[in-house]
């Protein structure tokens, strides 16, 4: 069974190459009259990655709960098996998984709002770099790069620029799916907490280390107070992996009453997002 990290890993290599092709059809259109429908474009790749990011969530949530407890998700039909996100179209995974189907229009009306608001986000950082690219060009006394010498000029930075976007966007929504996921009572009761994850390597940022190891309930006021929903800037790698309540009464974080105890790192107050990263 995928981890929560490699599974965004997985979405993030799915989706890097078109999302650059999104972006570089709009580079050669800026200040032309198709500029629109290549933002358009853009949009609705945006709303492709989100939607399955938010399913991926969804389902990620499934597969723990299917693993620790499968009784629970019998009656439903969801299988205890893994369900292999990245191999199957959007309709197979919801005719596989009937759960990722709730509250569907809610969560497309809101998925369509946030591609819209990052298309508009990403279409401006785009059109910047372009008239930096043409600025560049006309202090150096060349002429007005046509639209092959802006793509030439372009193509490290819209392919970074791309897995930037991708990796970002995602991960908010993988989240968010998870978080939906875990409203349904019958999940809660398996899986009643998140834990906050980053990744152990030369390139974690230290206020994203700091939160390593945070566990509190999945509805816990902390999250958004600290400000530790993923992601916490660009490019970020940390995840909210699921915690079952059997495996938080092993960590006696289980009350007498039955709710979680939330355990913080001794570092926790130095945790948070990145300055200037709105989340």
């Amino acid at each position: 069974m995928p981890d929560t990290a490699e599974e965004l890993e997985a979405l993030a290599s799915k989706y890097a190459g078109d999302m650059n092709k999104a972006v570089r059809r709009v580079i050669a259109s800026v200040g032309k009259p198709r500029m629109e429908k290549s933002v358009k474009l853009l949009e609705s790749e945006l709303a492709e990655v989100m939607g399955r990011a938010h399913m991926a969530g969804r389902v990620s949530v499934l597969r723990t709960v299917a693993s620790a407890a499968p009784g629970v998700l019998a009656a439903k039909g969801i299988p205890k098996t893994a369900v292999a996100v990245t191999r199957m179209s959007t309709r197979e995974l919801l005719r596989r998984v009937p759960m990722v189907a709730e509250s569907a229009m809610d969560v497309t009306r809101l998925i369509e709002q946030g591609a819209f608001t990052a298309a508009r986000a990403s279409t401006q950082s785009i059109v910047q770099r372009v008239q930096l690219v043409i600025a560049d060009s006309l202090e150096q006394g060349q002429p007005t790069p046509d639209t092959s010498a802006l793509l030439a000029d372009t193509e490290a930075w819209s392919r970074a620029y791309s897995e930037n976007v991708v990796r970002t966007t995602q991960s908010r929504a993988y989240d968010d799916g998870a978080v939906t996921m875990t409203s349904n009572p019958a999940v809660r009761v398996v899986v009643p907490a998140f834990r906050f994850d980053a990744t152990r390597d030369s390139n974690v940022r230290p206020n994203h280390w700091a939160a390593h190891g945070f566990i509190a309930a999945v509805d816990s006021p902390e999250w958004l107070r600290r400000g530790l929903i993923p992601p916490l800037g660009f490019q970020c790698r940390c995840v909210r992996s699921f915690v079952t309540r059997s495996k938080l009464k092993r960590m006696g974080l289980i009350d007498k009453n039955g709710r979680v105890i939330t355990h913080r790192p001794r570092s926790i107050n130095a945790a948070g997002p990145d300055q200037g990263f709105t989340q």
